[in-house]
């Protein structure tokens, strides 16, 4: 089984109109994989807050960087980096 970690407030983490990584996006990810033809094989958990997916994060992202995500959407959001927008509500 593969954990999806999935929960709609994750749709809250607002990019701007034109920027790929966006809600609607998500949605259509999360869309295809309930109907894929192994959708069986997906675990699919939603936390509960951000402490149960601070584990999952710190996988594939150093803890200073997610301290400076968090920092920044405390800010009101902004850019962490070129490509990377973090709103206000983007480390919830």
């Amino acid at each position: 089984m593969l954990p999806i970690i999935y929960s709609e407030r994750f749709l809250k983490h607002h990019t701007g109109r034109f920027h790929p990584e966006r809600p609607e996006r998500l949605s259509a990810v999360v869309n295809a994989l309930q109907v894929a033809p192994w959708s069986n094989q997906l675990d699919w958990q939603q936390p509960n807050d951000q402490r149960d997916v601070q584990p999952w994060l710190e996988t594939v992202h150093r803890r200073d960087y997610i301290e400076r995500v968090r920092d920044l959407a405390k800010q009101g959001g902004g850019m962490l980096d070129p490509d990377t927008v973090v709103s206000v509500r983007s480390y919830e």
